[in-house]
């Protein structure tokens, strides 16, 4: 089998390590806001430079979705009339899934799936996000249910970008964790609030050591030339201070109380959490 690869859409990286592996998986993971959806618009607007197809499932509004990609350059209205694209938002897989209404798509939705890539003949899809793929429970059942969803779409002949946000729980670890075990690409995108500028960082590229992928800017506003930059200016995640008390400080003879600690979560009640997810 012939090794070969195709462009992500992001021009820093293309000229860096030539593009992604093509027919393979790529993983984008991030907080909120951090320029993941933007990566996304990127790489289903480099299918239609290259002539192919492109499949985004999202759980955006399809609106939403044509007004943030036209803003970083990407035509997704053309690309839709000219039937280069095909949108479909989650809530149109499952009634009420945007609503709270499920916590996960049916068996049957990876068949739907199958019969438009193939029907249509898409060559890139974008999960925007991942999540409603792969959050099942028990999560003792979850390394296999992700293992078996990676190898199907890459039976389909398609290469994908799938995002994730940010894990917030231990649950959430785990399929990033396990995601990042099977996808050949892994990158990362981190946002600094006080200047509005992306970090992107390659933390995974089968095949390559890494040793040139520095934490680069990330620009939103257009595809632009990218300042590498050292690994000590990336912003650090936000950490929400402790409200100051408001009474007057205790004797120096009469130290305070420590706070008590809260009570650990139960993670095990609910559905995977993340810090910024739609849930379904």
């Amino acid at each position: 089998m012939m090794i070969d690869k195709t462009k992500l859409g992001v021009e820093f990286f293309d000229e860096t390590f030539g593009g992604v592996y093509r027919g393979r998986t790529v993983l984008c993971y991030g907080r909120r806001e951090s320029g993941k959806t933007v990566a996304a618009a990127r790489f289903l607007h480099q299918a239609f430079r290259d002539g192919d197809r492109g499949l985004l499932l999202t759980d955006w509004q399809a609106n939403d979705s044509l007004i943030v990609a036209e803003a970083v350059g990407a035509p997704f209205s053309h690309m839709v009339r000219e039937g280069n694209l095909t949108i479909l938002e989650y809530s149109s897989i499952v009634p009420g899934c945007d609503m709270g209404g499920a916590s996960s798509l049916p068996p049957s939705a990876f068949v739907e799936l199958q019969k438009i890539i193939v029907s249509r003949s898409i060559r890139r899809v974008v999960f925007d996000t991942v999540v409603p793929w792969l959050a099942i429970h028990p999560i003792s059942k979850m390394p296999g249910h992700v293992y078996s969803f990676i190898h199907a779409l890459e039976r389909l002949n398609v290469t994908v970008l799938i995002t994730l946000p940010w894990p917030a729980s231990t649950p959430a670890f785990m399929l990033k964790n396990r995601l990042e075990d099977l996808c050949p690409v892994v990158f990362t995108i981190q946002k600094d609030a006080s200047t509005g500028d992306s970090f992107f960082k390659v933390s995974k590229y089968l095949g390559d050591s890494l040793s040139g992928a520095t934490p680069t800017a990330f620009r939103v506003g257009g595809v632009q030339k990218a300042v590498p930059m050292e690994a000590s200016d990336i912003p650090a995640p936000a950490v929400r201070a402790p409200a100051a008390a408001a009474s007057a400080p205790a004797p120096a003879s009469t130290p305070s109380p420590p706070t008590p600690s809260p009570p650990p979560v139960q993670e095990d009640r609910g559905p995977i959490n993340f810090s910024s997810v739609v849930d379904f």
